[in-house]
């Protein structure tokens, strides 16, 4: 099951990167391509964690440290 999900991982990663290589040759703009791929991975991301009801588990223990991180660009 574990390999599945590797090749299925490796196959949409290839995906993505095709079609935004395609957008982009028909004249999309690189940011606009970006937040869009961005944008609806978080769909995704979003439902599986509602699913799973681990929002309890993404709050901040240190907020000072990720503000610093954010800061420098890290």
């Amino acid at each position: 099951m574990g390999i599945g999900f590797a090749v299925g991982g490796i196959l949409l990663f290839s995906f993505t990167e095709v079609l935004a290589k395609h957008l982009g040759n028909l004249g999309y703009p690189a940011l606009q391509l970006v937040f869009l791929r961005n944008a609806f991975a978080l769909l995704p991301t979003l439902l599986m964690v509602w699913s799973l009801d681990k929002f309890r588990n993404l709050k901040l223990k240190n907020t000072t440290s990720y503000i610093i991180r954010a800061v420098l660009g890290a």
